[in-house]
């Protein structure tokens, strides 16, 4: 069987199928291949006779009375009920219409309630059963996301996300910016000491006092800037607060405590004279 076999009998097939022919072939095609192989031509023959034989057999039936011979033999094996269905396959209309069982509808949903409850959420999760939680979970999770956690990340409850700059730098210019405002209030009030010999001759000696006590806000300063790094690691919910400024509010805050300080200063100053 060469190629030209090979196509035809494929096209043959696809015609005896009832499939259309592809575009490319063309009536001219059939039988001019028809015309120069013998052997096809044979075959074409013979599913053609196939064909008539096929088309001259009568159609074929099931007798009229195959369900009633049927039944009869069931029912000679002793199921009485078989009558009842011979009686409906008969083909009689003016017999009443089957009549379920009563209550036939209540059974059927009844046995089918337990398989539709299965199948729904709350009954897979009746299946499931409660689940133990590992111990030390929380300890766990919280131990495996430490390497990936950014240091100086803190998470403010209405601004978002915001990165804090390290506090050693800013700790450190608070507090020379205090110790600085500090030796400028001592070398001035031992200025003021000082220049009362030379100040006229209405000048009044002043005697050597004792040194008052540091004030109340001073010491308080000095107590914050002392324990700043204890109060950025202390959970409780009272000083939250001061976990919240960024470093710029907190440059700000010591450059107005320190210039509340120097007005302090100058104003006790003023008085003393």
């Amino acid at each position: 069987m060469n190629t030209g076999c090979y196509g035809f009998r494929r096209l043959l097939e696809r015609r005896l199928m009832g499939l259309p022919d592809p575009p490319r072939v063309s009536e001219l095609d059939w039988h001019q291949h028809l015309h120069g192989c013998g052997d096809c031509r044979a075959l074409l023959h013979s599913e053609e006779a196939l064909e008539v034989l096929l088309a001259s057999l009568p159609e074929l039936r099931l007798p009229a009375d195959l369900a009633q011979r049927v039944l009869a033999r069931l029912r000679a094996a002793g199921d009485a009920r078989l009558d009842e269905l011979l009686a409906y396959d008969s083909g009689d209309d003016s017999r009443e219409p089957f009549a379920a069982p009563p209550g036939l509808a209540a059974r059927v949903l009844a046995n089918l309630a337990p398989e539709r409850a299965g199948r729904s959420l709350d009954g897979l999760l009746d299946r499931a059963g409660e689940v133990d939680v590992p111990a030390r979970l929380g300890e766990r999770v919280l131990a495996g996301l430490a390497p990936h956690r950014k240091p100086g990340r803190i998470v403010g409850s209405a601004s978002g996300v915001r990165f804090r700059i390290l506090r050693a730098p800013v700790m450190g210019l608070a507090a020379a910016a205090l110790v600085a405002c500090l030796a400028l209030a001592a070398f001035w009030r031992l200025g003021t000491d000082r220049a009362g010999p030379g100040a006229g001759t209405h000048a009044t000696v002043i005697g050597a006092a004792p040194e008052a006590a540091p004030e109340e806000e001073l010491l308080a300063a000095l107590d914050v800037l002392e324990h700043w790094e204890l109060l950025a690691d202390v959970r409780d919910p009272d000083l939250a607060a001061f976990n919240r400024f960024d470093a710029s509010d907190e440059v700000q805050l010591e450059f107005f405590g320190a210039e509340l300080l120097m007005d302090e200063f100058s104003s006790e100053g003023s008085g003393g004279r």
